[in-house]
């Protein structure tokens, strides 16, 4: 459609994109330096975009603390920031740890808590910590919130309903042949 598009992506496996702005971390001895470095020479080139979406909330592998200093610097320098909500961030969990919102989630089958590490990390992560802080921030300053899943739709609803969108992934499904059966 004649769009430019940048990524800026630390490239998880994931996410494996080799048309990025944002190098590869590297070893856990430099990485943290280098990263930062990396990440400061890449701002400049950060500015004036028609659009910025984030994949999400913690949407660079730096501590949540400093990507609230990267999110102000992109709201400054763009002129639209859009959140990607799809699910794993404090909203969702949020829906998710309440009961009645969700018949089965990730927290909650058959109204029976699933204790698991990786539930208690989440909640500690996003709901006591700065990760949650963050998202309520970037969530309250962006221009738009879109969801591709239901699920996400309804935990930023109640609190965005103005600009918060449902955008399903689109699917493009093949024609299955018809099996045919015996009488």
């Amino acid at each position: 459609m004649g769009h430019r598009v940048d990524v800026l992506s630390h490239s998880n496996l994931w996410l494996n994109n080799s048309d990025y702005l944002y190098p590869n971390r590297s070893s856990i001895r430099w990485g943290v330096l280098k990263n930062t470095f990396n990440l400061l020479k890449t701002l400049p080139q950060l500015r004036g975009y028609d659009v910025v979406q984030l994949v999400n909330p913690y949407f660079l592998e730096l501590k949540p603390e400093l990507l609230q200093y990267v999110f102000q610097y992109l709201k400054k320098n763009n002129k639209k920031i859009f959140l990607g909500g799809f699910e794993y961030d404090f909203y969702w969990i949020y829906m998710c740890l309440n009961k009645n919102a969700l018949r089965y989630n990730d927290f909650y089958a058959n109204g029976t808590f699933r204790d698991t590490i990786d539930n208690k990390m989440a909640i500690i992560n996003w709901m006591h910590g700065f990760r949650g802080k963050l998202n309520r921030i970037i969530a309250n300053n962006c221009n738009g919130i879109i969801t591709s899943l239901y699920e996400s739709y309804l935990a930023y609803q109640p609190y965005f309903s103005g600009k918060t969108k449902y955008i399903p992934f689109p699917i493009e499904s093949l024609p299955h042949p018809q099996i045919p059966f015996k009488k």
